[in-house]
């Protein structure tokens, strides 16, 4: 209830009877049957209290349901040193970048609301995948601005590739790219058109590690580095954390389904 205008003098508050049934896991682990619940009891919640906390990031309800549904489901890595750079990895010169260890977007999102003053800058490398393109801008800019959909399996958001990423990857500058597709010399727009069309391919496609930072002038992270694929050593990581994983994890002998006769 509300005058219209500015004032909200009550709510009615209806839990979403659709969630409740939702499909169940299954024959899936029960941690996702209860990471499924978790997710819509914080849906179905009366909202109490600020939004967002002063200072904490602004959050979706899609966010902040993945974050209480996976809480405490993953845990930071080993900070060891690793060298992540190949043939196919593209890196913007950003001085003071320090190396980092392998991580989640839902811990960085956190880390990243930490960095409220100051020049203090947080830095992360994921393995995702690019889920989609959100914004491609180069007409009459001096720097590219692509915007894409990353996700790593515990989070899905928006971040800005660097500009002299996607320079790199695309081996043209945004004037050159504008002035190319303008030219009356056909031969001159059909190789800017291939260009981008081999840059589309590649976002397309693309999965591998990210170097994301982020300080409290941006609004989204930005990556300063691509890399397709993974390095051996951070597949080790991966292994080691998933046996680390399996063994804190026992298997209840009872909850075996045996399926052969």
């Amino acid at each position: 209830m509300t005058d219209g205008v500015q004032h909200i003098y009550g709510i009615e508050y209806r839990p979403i009877k659709a969630l409740n049934v939702l499909s169940p896991a299954g024959f899936k682990v029960e941690q996702l049957e209860a990471a499924r619940q978790r997710a819509v009891q914080h849906v179905n919640k009366p909202p109490r209290g600020a939004r967002n906390p002063r200072g904490a990031a602004s959050q979706t309800l899609a966010e902040s349901a993945s974050m209480v549904a996976w809480a405490g489901h993953h845990t930071e890595g080993t900070s060891r040193e690793s060298d992540c750079e190949t043939n196919q990895s593209m890196r913007a010169s950003t001085p003071g970048v320090q190396i980092c260890e392998y991580t989640y977007l839902s811990l960085l999102k956190r880390r990243w609301a930490s960095v409220q003053v100051g020049d203090s800058v947080a830095w992360g490398k994921i393995k995702c995948v690019l889920t989609g393109v959100k914004e491609f801008h180069f007409k009459d800019r001096d720097e590219f601005k692509l915007l894409v959909h990353v996700d790593d399996g515990s989070l899905i958001t928006v971040v800005q590739i660097h500009h002299q990423v996607v320079e790199q990857l695309l081996g043209l500058s945004p004037r050159q790219v504008s002035a190319g597709l303008a030219s009356s010399c056909r031969e001159d727009a059909n190789r800017t058109k291939e260009r981008l069309n081999q840059f589309q391919s590649l976002l397309t496609r693309f999965e591998g590690m990210l170097l994301l930072q982020k300080d409290c002038q941006t609004e989204i992270p930005i990556a300063i580095e691509m890399t397709e694929g993974c390095s051996k050593e951070i597949a080790l990581q991966l292994a080691e954390r998933l046996q680390r994983t399996i063994n804190n994890s026992p298997v209840r002998r009872d909850r075996i389904i045996e399926l052969s006769p």
